[in-house]
């Protein structure tokens, strides 16, 4: 649902932006799958996008969110495919986290 590039940008935008507050671990491994296995990769784009960054919540374009949250689903072990993930909430609600990533 992704693609590297598309998470490798989300990276270089998570350590610019992001790493100020957080951590790539606040959003991987079991952390990740508490939270978010069985929501949507809609519901984690509408979360990040209304509420970060902190001081300016929403100020990002939709492509970094999805970007961001491409990074996210690699690190958590989902594969690249051959599309980037959509920039909008309503489409990726179709779109549920399921357990199977290590």
């Amino acid at each position: 649902i992704f693609t590297a590039r598309q998470a490798s940008r989300g990276e270089a935008t998570f350590r610019q932006v992001c790493a100020a507050c957080h951590s790539i671990s606040e959003f991987r491994g079991g952390r990740f799958r508490l939270v978010w296995v069985g929501r949507t990769v809609g519901d984690l784009f509408e979360t990040i996008s209304t509420l970060m960054p902190e001081e300016d919540p929403g100020s990002l374009i939709p492509e970094e969110y999805s970007a961001i949250i491409s990074y996210m689903l690699r690190e958590n072990g989902y594969p690249a495919g051959e599309e980037n993930l959509a920039g909008d909430a309503s489409t990726l609600q179709d779109i549920r986290i399921v357990v199977g990533a290590p």
